[in-house]
């Protein structure tokens, strides 16, 4: 059938794979249609490349080589930038202030910073609102610090009066052999373990350099919530617990974070059951009750393994420390891409718990058919391709 368009269409990128089993290259018949109507268009085709950029389509598994084109697209079209005189920031998001925070043998890391929109509300009850530092997900082998899933997600938090600093870590696990299932994951718990603590040592390093540039980035780093997803999320978690077990991290002294929100995390162990030697930041855990990825429950024996959302809400509960956990019924490793579709209860606990102090804790069900789901992403999806 022949394409419909007309010249009020929205400008278009195309990017698509020559070795697509899944369509018949329809984005050049889309393309070709739309340029001899005049309509604004561009077309990349990646050689030899698959089904675009992701094996399946699911948050962490794919490789994002082509985020930056996207970007400048975007930007280029005025899909994102710097706002204007009539529209001062609330329509777009503003391209972040890059800085190299870390130098590491093998890389260095940066960190993009997107501000709080302007005429955004700041502060509640007179309380400052919190800048967001997001670790991303992969798996511990891909990703990068803005991409097409938090994008949408870092507006809506600048547009609510929230700075966001979103970093680079060293992806641990690159490179490393997995075996399959559940032998294969415990036999690589080691290499898993070294991954989240090069994740740590990162985030670590960013907080310093925030701490260390505070003026001149106008950021305070006293007022840091820790945000993660997936691996991002394992790290997010180990950190907040190993600040409590005064692991020697090179934070400024006396640093705790405002708040740490995990999107389908765990904590990964080789000496026994993690826990918390002290009172931790309030904690929002999001995790499906069926993830077949990062485990909600515990995967391990002997000691070693990974203890998920509802290990940690329980030991949580236990001591008597302030949590909020949400178990989604069914749903697998989908949490992890959750950020926007769940923002309202990411709202109250960042007014509520962070910005107010309230001492709440809420442990809830949630069984919404309604939520987006991409399918049963499983620990072999990740590291057997």
């Amino acid at each position: 059938p022949e394409f419909s368009f007309d010249l009020d269409t929205a400008p278009m990128l195309f990017v698509h794979g020559d070795a697509d089993g899944w369509a018949a290259m329809n984005s050049v018949k889309a393309w070709e249609k739309m340029r001899a109507m005049g309509v604004q268009s561009e077309l990349h085709t990646l050689a030899l490349r698959p089904h675009c950029f992701q094996r399946r389509a699911a948050p962490g598994t794919g490789s994002y080589t082509y985020l930056e084109r996207i970007w400048e697209f975007l930007h280029a079209k005025k899909l994102v930038g710097a706002g204007s005189a009539d529209d001062p920031g609330h329509g777009v998001l503003d391209k972040p202030q890059t800085v190299c925070f870390a130098q590491r043998d093998t890389c260095a890391l940066y960190m993009d910073i997107f501000r709080a929109a302007p005429g955004s509300v700041t502060a509640l009850e007179g309380h400052a609102k919190p800048t967001i530092l997001y670790v991303f997900g992969g798996g511990f082998i891909t990703g990068q610090r803005k991409d097409e899933f938090t994008l949408p997600w870092f507006k809506t938090l600048t547009d609510e009066g929230y700075n966001v600093v979103t970093i680079d870590y060293r992806l641990g696990m690159k490179g490393v052999k997995v075996g399959k299932g559940l032998v294969g994951s415990y036999r690589a718990v080691d290499d898993f373990l070294n991954a989240q603590q090069l994740g740590v040592e990162d985030v670590c390093a960013a907080v310093s350099y925030l701490a260390a540039h505070q003026k001149e980035l106008r950021i305070d780093p006293s007022n840091l919530v820790l945000a993660g997803s997936s691996a991002g999320a394992i790290i997010t978690l180990a950190t907040v617990q190993q600040i409590t077990n005064e692991t020697n991290l090179g934070l400024p002294e006396g640093f705790r974070f405002k708040g740490a929100m995990s999107f389908a995390g765990a904590i990964i162990n080789t000496s026994g059951a993690p826990g918390f030697a002290s009172e931790p930041c309030p904690i929002l855990l999001l995790h499906g009750d069926a993830d077949q990825a990062v485990a909600y429950r515990h995967l391990g024996a002997f000691g070693k393994g990974l203890w998920g959302s509802d290990y940690v809400a329980g030991v949580l509960a236990g001591q008597g420390f302030p949590h909020s956990i949400y178990r989604f019924r069914g749903r697998s490793h989908d949490v992890a891409a959750y950020h926007l579709a769940v923002w309202p209860l990411e709202k109250e606990f960042l007014e509520q718990d962070v910005v107010l102090g309230k001492r709440r804790t809420v442990d809830a069900v949630v069984d919404d058919p309604s939520l987006p789901t991409w399918g049963a992403l499983s620990f072999d999806d990740i590291y057997q391709q």
